[in-house]
Parts: structure tokens; C-alpha cells; sequence
């Protein structure tokens, strides 16, 4: 595997994988728990954020060509 952060991958566990859902207010119990079940089942390596601040860098009213931005409704770390 070609992957440069290989050596970083880090076993998942289901409270790395609700990390996320633990702001209050953010994601109600039931949906988080069932988000981090799954994340499991998908993928045994919890997920490597690097440069997570980026996310506010973006600004969708600059792109220009056709593009489909997706973000939650209630996620505290990429707002629109």
C-alpha cells in the first residue's frame, strides 16, 4: 500500500468512532450510536483528520464549476 500514513493507522473503537457526535446539541444518542456501529463494521481504522481547520476555509459560493457540496445540518466542524 502506497498510503504515506500507513504507519499511523490506528485501530477503531467505538468511542474514536462517536468522538465526533459528543458535542451537545450536535447529533441526538440513538443516530450517533448507530453512526459509530457502522463505522465499525465499515472500516477497522479510526479516521486520520489532518489539517481539520481547512474545513473552514471553504467557501462554496467560489466554486465555479458543478459541484455537490454535502454538509450536516448540525456539524459543528464544516458550518456553511
Amino acid at each position: 500500500n502506497n498510503d504515506i500514513h500507513d504507519h499511523n493507522r490506528i485501530p477503531n473503537t467505538f468511542n474514536a468512532a462517536i468522538e465526533d457526535f459528543t458535542i451537545e446539541g450536535s447529533t441526538p444518542p440513538d443516530p450517533a450510536t448507530k453512526f459509530a456501529q457502522a463505522a465499525l463494521l465499515s472500516d477497522p481504522y479510526k479516521a486520520n483528520w489532518y489539517n481539520l481547520s481547512q474545513f473552514n476555509n471553504l467557501d462554496p459560493a467560489r466554486i465555479t464549476v458543478p459541484t455537490l457540496v454535502v454538509a450536516g445540518g448540525q456539524d459543528p466542524y464544516a458550518p456553511i
